[in-house]
């Protein structure tokens, strides 16, 4: 009898255990124009209070993309809170032979330089990111 009751114990307590996200999507552009194969990235500000989690997904032919947690849980979303947001270039990285020039400004895809800053709150929001050029 104690068995059956200790499962559910565990298993309730791994349901509570979940971190909340906020489920997040939108645009990339450069110069009003969508942008494809783009790795967006939501870095949470840093929290000594809990561990946190990036967030990332790559941009559609639409420039559309919608973030997935990045620790292999396959969760769609973002943890509640302050992010920096980077947006990396990967068509100029695909192109090992000869890269293309870069479509966006160097600054989107650093920690420090990026002006994208956002709060991620519960629920479904669209986070559009319109980018300069170099």
């Amino acid at each position: 009898m104690i068995r059956p009751m200790l499962l559910v114990a565990v298993l309730l307590c791994a349901g509570c255990s979940r971190t909340p996200l906020g489920i997040v999507e939108g645009k990339v552009t450069v110069a009003d124009k969508p942008l494809a194969d783009v790795r967006v990235t939501f870095v949470p500000e840093p929290d000594p209070k809990r561990v946190t989690r990036n967030s990332s997904a790559v941009t559609d032919e639409d420039g559309h993309y919608r973030l997935v947690l990045d620790d292999n849980s396959g969760r769609e979303g973002a943890m509640i809170g302050w992010h920096r947001v980077l947006v990396e270039d990967l068509a100029a990285e695909n192109k090992r032979e000869k890269p293309g020039p870069p479509r966006i400004h160097l600054k989107h895809s650093e920690t420090h330089a990026t002006p994208f800053k956002f709060e991620v709150k519960e629920g479904v929001q669209t986070i559009n990111l319109p980018c300069t050029k170099p």
